[in-house]
Parts: structure tokens; C-alpha cells; sequence
């Protein structure tokens, strides 16, 4: 099991259609001067670098109907290993920012996964794609949750604390935890794998 950033970018879906799913306003603009120039666009892909990405590796996930024991994972342990890191980032030429990071810990118990697809197109939308992987130590199955969930720009931004009528704290539209919790509930898919014995 790996994760991987080319992987996860070649999973960006291309074609005009996929160039042209999400548009900030500016760019009925673009595509006229493109055209009184007679530039062509070549290799069209989504520009917002969304991707379902779900990790690399030989494991074979399957649907199931349990997902990740977070009881389990609410339970206090030591922390044997953390990381985290971005494994791409983009702003969009000005108009957002398009993430993918990932955390990783390691407990006595096992090890826990979260691969977060965050993306802002200012005065468009917010979209958020998790992946979650957990397994027990001493257990045969790896457990993949992978979640999305979408919000239109302005709702996200009617959620931001204010103190007076002109006062908003803007910065909270980057904050991905604030955004993470005001854009609503996910649509979930559960998966399992399980390993194979060593030999």
C-alpha cells in the first residue's frame, strides 16, 4: 500500500468536458481571447486537479457493509509513528487551491490513514474527497473508506463567525478543518481488503 502523487494525477480526468466542469467567472473571457487569437487548448483536463484517488498498491478492495471503528481509534494510545505530508498543491492560476495531503499513525493496535483531496474555486465551490485506511495489528483486513462531499462557495462562506454586519474572517475559507466542518455529510464508500498469510 502506497501513496502516490503521479498516480493520484493520473487520475485527473481529461477531455473538454472535464476542462470545462467547473468555471470560475473570468473564464468565458479566456476561451473568447483563445479563440480571437486562434489559440487552441491542447490536452484539456480538469484544471481543478480533482482526482478519486484512493492509494497504489496490489491490495483488491471490495465493497462491505462495515466501515472503520472509530470507537476504536477514539481510544488513547501512544504514538508509535506519525507523518504527514502534501503530495500535490496548486492554486489554480490565483482562483483557489487544490490539495492532496495525507497523516499516518502507527499504535500498538495498528495504523490509521487519512488522504484529503481539498479544494477551493473562489465563488464557486468547495470539495473535499477522504480517504481513510485502517487496520489492526494481528487482523487480516484492511478497511478503505473513501468519502466525498461538495458545497456551493457561498454556502460555505454564510457559515463563516462574524461579530458585526461587514465583519468576516475571511481566512477561515483556506482553514480546512473550518471548511470541513460546515460542508455537510458525505456520500461513503466502504471497502476491505484482506491480506494474504505470510509464509
Amino acid at each position: 500500500l502506497s501513496l502516490a502523487a503521479l498516480d493520484a494525477l493520473q487520475m485527473v480526468r481529461t477531455g473538454v468536458d472535464a476542462a470545462r466542469a467547473v468555471q470560475v467567472s473570468v473564464a468565458d473571457g479566456w476561451s473568447d481571447a483563445r479563440r480571437t487569437h486562434g489559440m487552441a487548448t491542447v490536452n484539456p483536463f480538469d484544471w481543478t486537479y480533482s482526482t478519486l484517488y484512493r492509494g497504489s498498491g496490489s491490495l483488491a478492495f471490495a465493497p462491505c457493509d462495515q466501515g472503520i471503528d472509530y470507537a476504536l481509534l477514539r481510544q488513547r494510545e501512544e504514538i508509535l509513528f506519525y507523518d504527514e505530508g502534501v503530495l500535490f498543491e496548486d492554486d489554480l492560476g490565483d482562483n483557489g487551491c487544490a490539495q492532496l495531503a495525507f497523516r499516518v499513525r502507527v499504535m500498538p493496535s495498528g495504523f490509521f490513514v487519512l488522504m484529503r483531496f481539498f479544494l477551493r474555486v473562489d465563488g464557486v465551490l468547495f470539495r473535499i474527497y477522504d480517504t481513510r485506511l485502517h487496520h489492526c495489528f494481528g487482523s487480516t483486513r484492511v478497511v478503505r473508506e473513501f468519502s466525498r462531499r461538495q458545497a456551493p462557495f457561498d454556502d460555505v462562506k454564510r457559515q463563516l463567525p462574524r461579530s458585526g454586519p461587514d465583519d468576516e474572517d475571511l481566512s477561515l475559507l483556506n482553514n480546512i478543518q473550518f471548511v470541513d466542518g460546515v460542508i455537510g455529510d458525505p456520500e461513503i464508500d466502504c471497502e476491505v481488503a484482506v491480506l494474504e498469510p505470510r509464509e
